[in-house]
């Protein structure tokens, strides 16, 4: 045995009482932040939807290009908001690593693999837009 060796230092014993504690703890943690991202998805969608309808009151003559860029990406946000946040555990299947996600899982692997679809296009939409957004407002 060399002398440069480290020795483990020996891991905390927890009591079952504590181990039940820390996950009750987690739990909450856990769902209040799925609750906080449901109430941001639909803020998202309702303010996005208020933006859509406010451009579509306009005359087609009367709107800028720009203005057209804005309204996809506020049509692509209410679909992303929707199926990304607001739905979020609700359309994934089995297998999710989360402490809770047994009674908010509703969704199988094809609804997962949908809302992945979706929220990586919707990336890909958001990076194209806003670059070329930038381009035309500089």
């Amino acid at each position: 045995m060399s002398s440069n060796q480290i020795t483990p230092t020996p891991m905390p014993t927890m009591s079952p009482a504590e181990v039940e504690d820390y996950i009750n703890h987690y739990k909450s943690i856990e769902l209040s932040w799925h609750i906080l991202m449901k109430i941001g998805g639909a803020i998202s969608c309702i303010s996005s939807f208020l933006l859509v309808t406010h451009i579509l009151k306009k005359k087609w003559t009367d709107i800028s290009l720009t203005t057209m860029m804005l309204l996809g990406i506020s049509l692509m946000d209410i679909i992303r908001s929707f199926f990304g946040f607001f739905m979020g555990l609700w359309m994934s299947g089995e297998g999710i690593l989360f402490i809770t996600s047994g009674p908010l899982i509703a969704g199988n692997t094809q609804t997962c693999t949908a809302q992945g679809l979706i929220f990586t296009f919707s990336l890909t939409y958001f990076v194209t837009a806003y670059a070329g957004l930038g381009a035309l407002c500089e």
